[in-house]
Parts: C-alpha cells; sequence; structure tokens
C-alpha cells in the first residue's frame, strides 16, 4: 500500500473538499478515501462503505500529476507514511 495527501486550493471553499487523503494499493486502485471541507465535513469511502463519496474506478497516477495549477486552482500532492495516513483518517472519523 501506498499513502498520499493532496491538497485542492480553490475558490469554492464550501462545495469542494480542500484536501484528500488516499490509500493506493499494488494495482494503483483506491482502497481507502477521505475528504475534508472548509466546513467541517468529511467525507469517506472504503472497498465496502461510501459515505458521501466513493473511490474512484480510475487508476491512481504518478502523485507528480497532483502537483499543478490551472486557472487559479493549486493541487499539492505528496506521499506520506501509513503511520500519517492512519493518524488523519482516525481524525476524520472522529469528525463525523
Amino acid at each position: 500500500m501506498r499513502y498520499y495527501k493532496i491538497e485542492w486550493i480553490h475558490n469554492n471553499n464550501e462545495e469542494y473538499p480542500y484536501l484528500y487523503i488516499l490509500e493506493i494499493d499494488s494495482l494503483q486502485d483506491e482502497t481507502k478515501k477521505m475528504e475534508f471541507y472548509r466546513d467541517g465535513r468529511v467525507y469517506y469511502a472504503t472497498e465496502n462503505i461510501e459515505n458521501g463519496t466513493f473511490l474512484s474506478p480510475i487508476k491512481f497516477n504518478d502523485i507528480n500529476d497532483y502537483n499543478n495549477s490551472d486557472d487559479g486552482e493549486i493541487l499539492k500532492g505528496i506521499e506520506i507514511t501509513e503511520e500519517n495516513f492512519n493518524k488523519q483518517w482516525l481524525k476524520g472519523l472522529a469528525c463525523l
């Protein structure tokens, strides 16, 4: 498994998430995803649960594909440790 954090800086602060954390398997499929919103909402998905979001059917690309800016929006993606992912996952679940 690999773990990623992707920040999305945009002007639609209430409509779209500002942060994603992802767990990606060896086939490049999402197995866990959590979305964080500025107003405190947290949505998540696993292979068995969809709570406000879903796992992407599209294979995960290289993390560098998630580092760009366009039309006033900025994406910043980094790989994180499993420990960091699990801390953020539990923190997100506590907000539900």
